[in-house]
């Protein structure tokens, strides 16, 4: 199972153009299925401006497995704990968050497909943390097919760059 993280859905929904965003296009293009947690849900949702673009990908995402806490506040309570080693170790995790998705991950089984340099950090500290393969890149803005530049020669509405993965599935 692979979970996918808020880092790709934004970097994919953007669109930029990084490794984690082309396994993920391939991915769906394969008709695989992915995962998520409802923390990521919530982040994804919340940064999308259009409603209808927001329903649209609402509709997508719940159509994915959900990761829920396996063990209830014991997975709160190690995801704190996976804070703390990270604190102990010299590891500053930008998030609260990328603990309980990361423990999430964990306890699932589950490898993490992200763009977020935190998780490269936890999994230094939790060598159960099992990533996708090496995916760190910085963004880089889409090509134009017309110029082979940075950019879009036509204006497109982001919702619509990539609506055949978000229709027609399932």
């Amino acid at each position: 199972m692979l979970v996918v993280d808020t880092s790709v859905w934004i970097d994919f929904l953007a669109p930029r153009a990084t490794r984690a965003v082309t396994y993920l296009r391939k991915l769906l293009d394969q008709r695989q299925p992915c995962a998520l947690t409802e923390l990521i849900y919530l982040e994804v949702l919340q940064g999308i401006r259009e409603p209808a673009t927001a329903r649209k990908v609402a509709a997508y995402l719940q159509g994915q497995s959900i990761l829920y806490p396996r063990d209830g506040l014991r997975t709160y309570a190690a995801a704190a704990d996976l804070y703390r080693r990270c604190r102990a170790d010299g590891v500053t995790v930008r998030s609260t968050i990328d603990c309980l998705v990361a423990q999430s991950t964990i306890e699932y089984g589950a490898s993490l497909l992200h763009s977020d340099r935190d998780y490269e950090r936890i999994a230094q500290v939790e060598p159960r943390l099992r990533l996708a393969p090496s995916l760190k890149d910085e963004p880089r803005p889409l090509l134009d097919p017309l110029t082979d530049r940075p950019g879009c020669s036509t204006v497109v509405p982001r919702a619509l760059l990539y609506s055949a993965h978000l229709t027609n599935r399932k």
